[in-house]
């Protein structure tokens, strides 16, 4: 994220109304209006705020039935080798049955946006003098501070 951006409260709504999601799910699985309900609402916001949802966010909802996918209470999960290797997930209310391949080397486009943005923040700090160095000695390593000397 850029300096001097704030996170949107859009974001922290979602946030909170996942994380209630499955919260209500794990402890009273048989309350499956109101987790419902809060799923339905996080994409009411990020439709009506134009907002993309993590890819991993989007995977644990059931598109069908609005259900937090959670294996062993609201999922199936399953490995399956033919043709290629997928991991086939059912969800237990509306029998809906979503697939993902299992490709172990190739990388997501969400995880290169991370590491992209982890590399500039860290060449921006060493820019700027205020990244730690880590100078190692035998088996003793120093953690020193960068400074610039005027």
């Amino acid at each position: 994220m850029k300096a001097g951006k704030s996170i949107s409260p859009s974001f922290h709504r979602i946030n909170y109304l996942y994380q209630a999601a499955f919260l209500c799910m794990k402890t009273t699985p048989e309350n499956l209006g109101l987790c419902r309900f809060y799923i339905e609402t996080i994409k009411t916001i990020a439709k009506k705020e134009v907002l993309k949802l993590h890819p991993y966010m989007k995977r644990n909802f059931c598109k069908r039935c609005c259900v937090l996918l959670i294996p062993g209470v609201s999922a199936k999960l399953r490995t399956r080798s033919k043709r290629q290797k997928h991991t086939v997930i059912t969800c237990l209310e509306c029998g809906n049955i979503r697939r993902y391949p299992n490709i172990p080397r190739e990388k997501k486009w969400f995880d290169q946006m991370d590491e992209d943005a982890d590399d500039k923040t860290v060449q921006h700090q060493m820019a700027h003098g205020n990244a730690k160095q880590s100078i190692g000695d035998g088996d003793k390593s120093v953690s020193q501070q960068n400074t610039l000397t005027t």
